[in-house]
């Protein structure tokens, strides 16, 4: 009888097993039984995780889908720090809108800071600049507080 490698560890870790006394084995069963409900949990956490990420996932399909094309160049520039819910820069945001725009390309960078400027002045956004950096980031005006910094949840977005 030709026996497969696997058979074959099978059968030397069986023998080793039944040659250690019990409460060895009873040690060795409790260890797998924590690995098992470790392993458990850990199954448990990456389901959360994939309702979360497929409610996020959703809601993005969702928000795609109300984008319009035909909206002034403010509402876009809301729209994708909405969507994004996190500190742009204004090269970021016009690589954001023209991913959704085909009439916007990533030469409109020029464009786009003139309406950024717009936003800021009509207060739709605010502009942050981090001190020791040249870019501004713009964000919504509830994510900062009175003092007009960022607040922590999104100064974490940086």
């Amino acid at each position: 009888m030709n026996l497969s490698t696997k058979d074959r560890i099978r059968m030397r870790k069986k023998m080793e097993l039944e040659a250690l006394p019990k409460e060895k084995l009873l040690e060795i069963l409790e260890e797998k039984e924590i690995e098992i409900e470790n392993l458990n949990g850990l199954i448990r956490r990456l389901a959360e995780l994939n309702v979360m990420y497929e409610k996020r996932y959703e809601a993005e399909k969702k928000h795609q889908l109300n984008y319009k094309i035909e909206a002034r160049w403010v509402d876009k520039i809301v729209f994708v720090l909405k969507g994004t819910n996190k500190f742009l820069k204004a090269t970021e945001i016009v690589s954001v809108l023209s991913k959704k725009d085909p009439y916007i390309n990533e030469w409109d960078l020029g464009k786009t800071c003139i309406h950024l400027n717009k936003a800021v002045k009509f207060q739709m956004i605010k502009s942050y600049k981090i001190p020791g950096f040249k870019a501004h980031y713009y964000g919504l005006p509830q994510w900062f507080d009175t003092n007009g910094e960022p607040l922590f949840e999104y100064k974490i977005t940086f």
